[in-house]
C-alpha cells in the first residue's frame, strides 16, 4: 500500500469517525463512571478500567502481561499497556434485563520489559450491561496497525472485557 492510499484511508476513517460521534446519543451508563474488571486490549490481556465522561466519551485502560494469545510470543515476559479513547454511541436495544450498546474509538499500546512492542488500533465495540447490577460484558474488534517489532497490518483482531460500574 503506497503513502497516499493510507493517507486517504486515514481521512476516510476519520470523517467516518467524526459523523458517528456526531450523531452519538446518550451513554448508556448513565450515573456511573468507572468500571474495573478484566479484559484484552491490543497488545495486553489483564486488569480493565474504563472512565466514562458525561456525553458519552471515554478512557479505557489495560494493563498486564503483553501478548493476547493471538500473534505474539512474548507473552509474560513484558509488560503491556494500552490506552484507548473511547466514544459510547448509546443503547440500541434491550434483551431483556441486559441492555445492549455499542462504542467506537481507537487507542494504542506498548510493551516494555523482555520485549519491545508498540500498536495502534480502531476499536468497535458490543456492550452488554445486565440492568439489575451493575455488570458489563464487551466484545470489540481492533483492526490493528503493528509498528513495533515490525511494520504490519492485523485486520482480524478482537478483545472482551468483563466490568463492574461504580
Amino acid at each position: 500500500m503506497t503513502a497516499p492510499q493510507l493517507s486517504r484511508m486515514a481521512r476516510a476513517a476519520a470523517a467516518l469517525a467524526a459523523l458517528c460521534f456526531s450523531l452519538a446519543a446518550a451513554p448508556a451508563h448513565a450515573g456511573r463512571t468507572v468500571g474495573v474488571g478484566l479484559g484484552s486490549s491490543t497488545l495486553s490481556s489483564g486488569v480493565s478500567v474504563k472512565w466514562q465522561a458525561k456525553g458519552g466519551g471515554g478512557m479505557q485502560l489495560v494493563a498486564g502481561p503483553f501478548g493476547n494469545g493471538l500473534y505474539y510470543n512474548g507473552y509474560g515476559n513484558s509488560l503491556g499497556v494500552n490506552l484507548d479513547g473511547l466514544r459510547d454511541m448509546g443503547e440500541i436495544g434491550n434483551l431483556g434485563p441486559i441492555g445492549v450498546g455499542w462504542s467506537l474509538g481507537g487507542g494504542g499500546g506498548v510493551a516494555v520489559g523482555g520485549t519491545l512492542a508498540a500498536a495502534a488500533a480502531g476499536v468497535a465495540g458490543l456492550n452488554f450491561e445486565l440492568e439489575p447490577v451493575p455488570l458489563e460484558f464487551s466484545l470489540e474488534y481492533r483492526p490493528t496497525l503493528i509498528i513495533l517489532p515490525g511494520v504490519g497490518f492485523d485486520l482480524v483482531n478482537a478483545s472482551g472485557h468483563l466490568r463492574w460500574w461504580f
